[in-house]
């Protein structure tokens, strides 16, 4: 539970993957994806509050776990 003030995004932890022990997002740039390494913390049993490697507005792949096993370059948005 987030119970100070804070700055970052808060996103459904869907949105989060786990690799090599580092925290990360699939962002949604242009008609392709990039892997994004981030820094936070899971906010509630449903949401992770991203502090570090995001910006508000930027979009994101929500459900990562379904794309987890392939290569980010090969995922294309149409």
């Amino acid at each position: 539970m987030v119970t100070d003030i804070q700055k970052g995004v808060m996103v459904p932890d869907t949105a989060v993957i786990t690799r090599d022990g580092k925290n990360m997002v699939f962002i949604v740039q242009g008609n392709s994806t990039e892997l994004r390494t981030i820094e936070g913390f899971p906010a509630d049993d449903r949401n992770f509050f991203i502090e570090k490697g995001l910006q508000p507005g930027n979009r994101l792949i929500l459900n990562a776990d379904a794309i987890n096993n392939l290569n980010a370059e090969n995922i294309r948005i149409w």
